[in-house]
Parts: structure tokens; C-alpha cells; sequence
């Protein structure tokens, strides 16, 4: 099977883990540079939400979801025990939900509370450069494993 070749080639494994990194670095440096005063000049308050089918898409085509999903499949694949592939992925795909959701929510209300925080430009600024700071911190394991 696919999977099972996937699992057993280091390179891909390589590939994906510095990728991941790669990406992941990218993106917290677009954060931390982020203009966030033209974000309040435009009318963020105005701004629409997505559509539900807008951000099933949104999901769809976001690469943190497929390297997560890559990720997970090779990190626990390895230790399935002789699962079928469809056992797996039910088993992954239900697990999954069952910790992004509550932490999606999460997510959401604390974005909620602060907005009243975030009003100002050097509010933001700050903001986004402790994020990004973060997300380049969760990195370390990542690089040193």
C-alpha cells in the first residue's frame, strides 16, 4: 500500500518534517512583518465572514491541514498494528475531530475577547510578533528531533 511505503521511506519523512519547518518558518515571518495598521484603515469591521462552503474550501486547500494530517498519519501509521488502511483513517479522521474542534472553539472565543484589545496599530504589532515568536518556538522539538 502507499501508506505503508510512505511510512518506510526516510527521505519523504525527511521532506516532509523540513517542509513543514520551512512553511511553518515562512509563515511566522509574513506575521511578525505583517502591516496590521492597513488592516484597520480598510474596515475589518465591515469585513464578511466566510460562507460554510467558502470555509470547507478554505480548509480543503490549507496546507497546515495536509501537513498535519500527513504528519499524524506517519507519526501514529507506524504504530497501527496491522489496521486497515480504512480503520486508520476512520479511527485518525474521528480523533482528530475530537481534539480540534474543542480547540477551534477555543481559539475562536479568545479571538472574540481580545478584539477589544487589538484596536490600535501597536497593539496589534505586538500581538502578531508574539505569535509569530510562538509559532517559531513550537518549531524547536520539531528541529532538534
Amino acid at each position: 500500500m502507499f501508506g505503508s511505503q510512505l511510512l518506510e521511506n526516510e527521505t519523504f519523512r525527511t521532506a516532509l518534517k523540513w517542509g513543514g519547518v520551512a512553511y511553518l518558518a515562512w509563515l511566522a515571518v509574513k506575521i511578525a512583518t505583517s502591516r496590521p495598521k492597513a488592516a484597520l484603515e480598510t474596515g475589518a469591521e465591515s469585513a464578511r465572514p466566510l460562507t460554510f462552503m467558502q470555509a470547507v474550501l478554505f480548509q480543503a486547500l490549507n496546507p497546515k491541514v495536509w501537513m498535519g494530517g500527513a504528519s499524524g498519519i506517519l507519526a501514529y501509521g507506524a504504530v497501527s498494528n496491522g489496521w486497515s488502511a480504512l480503520t486508520m483513517s476512520v479511527a485518525f479522521a474521528l480523533l482528530f475531530a475530537f481534539i480540534s474542534m474543542p480547540c477551534g472553539t477555543c481559539w475562536a472565543l479568545i479571538g472574540a475577547s481580545a478584539r477589544h484589545l487589538l484596536r490600535s496599530a501597536s497593539a496589534l504589532r505586538v500581538f502578531n510578533i508574539i505569535m509569530a515568536l510562538l509559532l517559531l518556538s513550537s518549531l524547536v522539538p520539531v528541529v532538534l528531533s
